[in-house]
């Protein structure tokens, strides 16, 4: 064919590419047409996240290398922030390589030897500061203690750069090594009132308060204390051993001038009274109760008030509308004044609750002289109750020698007797300053009668109205917590909503109930019942709710750090709802996994503990906390709720515990694919080793066994109780914050118990490696190279009796390139040694 024929045969396809050059020029024109209109518009595209990943790390390389081979500015240097990806990278950095390595021996060194002589920031200096300023963001103290040494070693501008740099980051970190040396030199300048103001303004506004964790709630609370008590001493310290001068007499407060004009008054006029009682109304509510604690506190002896004085209380206590008339009252009549005797009637006969909240040093003289009272009758009918007078202490001597036998009477009745008799007494006698006394015994009562319904009520009723003197009523919360924790059921708490009573604290009970249904993975339905939850809990600190607005810092968490926690675990509901509904192998992973990290307690925490659920959640364990602790708060009290109920209330509000449960759904399933039943089998020992070793031993045995955990205790099937609690033969008053028995026999029982339970502590850890080395073998037997294996002969000969050098030898041999190789050398070396 000639060579024009055969152009003329192509001429077709170069008609079709000339077209299809067209079309793409044409969307060419076109699309540089929409750019330059967004661009015009100020309109970006979104951003690509691996092209944004892969600056980052193009940054943070020229940082290394410019770390490695020249000097920085601190300025410069301190710029340079680690996270844990980049901690990642800085193991396969050949520059960065020596100073990572030698950090982590450095950790080795002070986990198994004690201490290191010469740590590693003092070999490379500055070039440690990132890895210094990653390790003060941990939360092991260790690591973070290392880190902030590492940073004081620096010197400054280093150290105040580092706290400038915290202060604007905000972490959740108690920090502790730092509150520790912070304030005992100049090393972060806070010696110097300038930096320090800066600091302070800073710091209020890089962060919230209420937040209990964040950095800046702590750093604020210790600066501004110990500002205070250097103000406080340096005042002191003038003042001592010296007349005011006419300067400072004329500075002194209004109160002190109050006083010194009115109060020694001998013959006062009525002109006199008059302004004096005015003045008083003007002042400030700390400057009036300052003025009345001298008749409050007693210190003024019976018949020594001057006539100013007497002449003062009786305005008050002509004037109904004063907080103080009831005080004034009681006072004027314990000085035999007529006013007093006059009006006392209208406290102590009609309405029992204008009784102020005064000691046993006011109130028992009225019993005695007004012996037919109301008052007097109720306080004398509440003894027989508890066979011992109203005004007694339990534990006190002479007390339990004279009533201990009626006392135990009293104690041995049927708990529906004594449900009968406090109702009848809290029927008659509402008002009496005793009504919370009596209102905490009927608690203790429904509770033997397993009636945790009508407990709970009362507890609300004693936390949202005034109820009694508030001796026990502020105590409310804390008992109401471990309920609404891990006592009531999701049905329970659904039925006190639809009870008007409990409007007060609606806002409560819904978080508590939206927790409980994520505990139990019904994500949806913790989102629908938080939805705006968050700006009820605002409301709920607006409300007059009497023991709430009283003691705010019992409810810190009902704040601001309870509505920034529900924002945070919606987000994290609605993910876990996402991977719920994928329903496979690896989204259960991701599920059980995000329980198990760190951060998971999130997902189930209700933030009603002011961040220390685990020091206030019951157990009963018989060690930490009083014998008597399983009754007063019902929750573990295995006579009215079953082992199992028990056991599984704790598990459900321990985030470990729910993570074991779902990976053991994973590994029960044959359908599990390999490579997910590998991973699943090391998140299980790690999870069990993490909860073992980080978390309180009185909350393991109230939660032992976990799910695929074998156990041959005998007690787990009875649950656990100290030997002697409930013991016949001992019988004991229940209080509110106190334990009743004698000294002698709370250090006998007391000892056995904490004997018993430190048995125990030794079954619950041989369980727990006795599950671990199962794990080991299958991984073993079916993943040979897996890169767990080494981790968990680790853990093995950590909880073993750290005599058995085989685990250490099988890693040296087996494992030399794993991650606990070096550990487990530096571990046999000292055990050879």
């Amino acid at each position: 064919m000639s060579t024009e024929e055969s152009d003329r045969d192509r001429q077709p396809d170069r008609l079709k590419t000339f077209v299809w050059l067209g079309h793409v020029l044409i969307i060419l024109v076109i699309h540089s047409l929409l750019v330059a209109s967004e661009l015009e518009n100020k309109t970006e595209l979104p951003p690509d996240p691996e092209k944004i990943l892969n600056e980052a790390l193009d940054r943070q390389q020229r940082v290394i290398t410019e770390i490695s081979q020249r000097s920085l500015t601190p300025e410069e240097i301190t710029k340079f922030e680690i996270d844990d990806l980049m901690r990642d990278r800085l193991l396969k950095e050949p520059e960065l390589i020596p100073i990572v390595e030698a950090v982590r021996n450095d950790f080795i060194a002070i986990k198994w030897k004690g201490g290191i002589s010469t740590p590693a920031w003092k070999k490379y200096g500055v070039k440690a500061y990132p890895l210094l300023d990653y390790y003060t963001r941990s939360n092991d103290p260790i690591r973070q203690e290392y880190g902030i040494n590492g940073i004081r070693s620096l010197g400054k501008p280093y150290t105040t750069i580092w706290l400038i740099k915290q202060i604007e980051r905000n972490p959740s970190c108690r920090c502790d090594p730092f509150f520790e040396v912070a304030f005992k030199g100049s090393e972060f300048e806070l010696d110097n009132p300038v930096m320090r103001d800066r600091l302070i303004e800073l710091a209020r506004k890089s962060g919230d308060r209420d937040d209990y964790e964040s950095f800046n709630r702590r750093f604020l609370e210790h600066l501004e204390s110990t500002i205070y008590m250097e103000q406080l001493n340096k005042k002191y310290q003038e003042s001592i051993n010296r007349e005011p001068t006419e300067k400072e007499k004329k500075s002194e407060s209004m109160v002190e001038r109050w006083r010194r004009k009115y109060e020694k008054l001998v013959k006062p006029t009525a002109e006199d009274i008059k302004i004096g009682y005015e003045t008083f109304q003007q002042f400030q509510s700390n400057d009036r109760h300052e003025i009345m604690w001298d008749y409050q506190s007693g210190r003024l002896k019976k018949g020594s008030i001057s006539s100013f004085q007497r002449e003062f209380l009786r305005q008050i206590a002509g004037d109904r509308k004063s907080e103080y008339r009831s005080l004034a009252i009681i006072e004027l009549e314990r000085h035999d004044d007529s006013v007093g005797k006059e009006l006392i009637s209208d406290l102590i006969d009609r309405d029992l609750s204008q009784i102020p909240e005064l000691g046993i040093y006011f109130l028992l003289p009225l019993t005695t002289r007004y012996p037919n009272s109301r008052f007097t009758r109720g306080c004398r009918e509440y003894g027989e109750l508890i066979g011992r007078p109203y005004f007694s202490n339990s534990w006190d001597k002479e007390i339990e020698e004279k009533y201990g036998a009626t006392r135990d009477k009293a104690l041995r009745k049927p708990a529906e007797q004594k449900v009968r008799e406090w109702q009848d007494w809290l029927s008659r006698y509402p008002d009496h300053p005793g009504a919370d006394d009596a209102s905490f015994r009927l608690i203790q009562a429904y509770y033997a009668t397993n009636d945790v319904m009508s407990a709970t009520r009362l507890w609300i009723k004693m936390l949202t109205e005034k109820v009694g003197d508030g001796d026990v009523s502020f105590r409310a919360y804390e008992y109401l917590r471990p309920l609404l924790d891990i006592g009531l059921s999701i049905q329970q708490i659904e039925i006190l909503l639809d009870e008007p009573q409990t409007n007060p604290i609606e806002a409560l009970l819904k978080y508590a109930l939206a927790v409980k249904h994520a505990r139990v993975h019904d994500y949806r339905q913790a989102l629908e019942i938080s939805k705006n939850l968050d700006r009820e809990l605002e409301r709920i600190s607006e409300r007059t709710i009497h023991n709430l607005r009283d003691l705010p810092w019992r409810i810190g968490s009902l704040g601001k750090e309870a509505r920034k926690m529900l924002i945070e675990q919606r987000q994290r509901w609605q993910k876990l709802l996402v991977l719920q509904e994928q329903n496979t192998p690896e989204s259960l992973y991701q599920i059980a996994s995000s329980w198990a990290n760190a951060g998971g307690y999130k997902n189930g925490y209700l933030p009603i503990w002011n961040g220390g659920r685990f020091a206030y959640i019951p157990t009963g364990t018989g060690r930490t906390e009083n014998r008597d602790v399983c009754e007063r708060f019902w929750v573990c009290d295995l006579n009215h709720r079953s082992t199992s109920e028990v056991r599984e209330a704790y598990q459900l509000g321990n985030p470990n515990a729910i993570a074991v449960s779902l990976y053991q759904k994973l590994l029960e399933d044959p359908a599990t694919p390999p490579q997910i039943r590998e991973k699943t089998l090391f998140m299980t020992a790690s999870t069990l080793l993490k909860q073992f070793e980080k978390f309180l031993s009185d909350e393991n045995l109230r939660i032992h066994p976990l799910a695929g955990v074998k156990t041959s205790i005998e007690f787990w099937e009875k649950g656990y109780r100290p030997p002697n609690l409930n013991n016949p033969n001992l019988p004991q008053e229940i209080w509110a914050g106190t334990f009743s028995y004698s000294q002698n026999v709370w250090e006998k029982v007391g000892k056995e118990d904490s004997d018993y339970a430190q048995k125990v502590d030794e079954l619950v850890k041989n369980d727990t490696k006795r599950r671990i080395a199962e794990i080991t073998n299958e991984l073993k037997a079916k993943f040979p190279r897996s890169v767990y294996i080494d981790d968990l002969l680790f853990a093995q000969y950590f909880l073993g009796d750290r005599k058995d050098k085989s685990y250490l030898q099988e890693i040296i041999k087996d494992y030399p390139n794993g991650d606990f190789a070096a550990e487990a050398r530096v571990v046999l070396e000292l055990n050879q040694n």
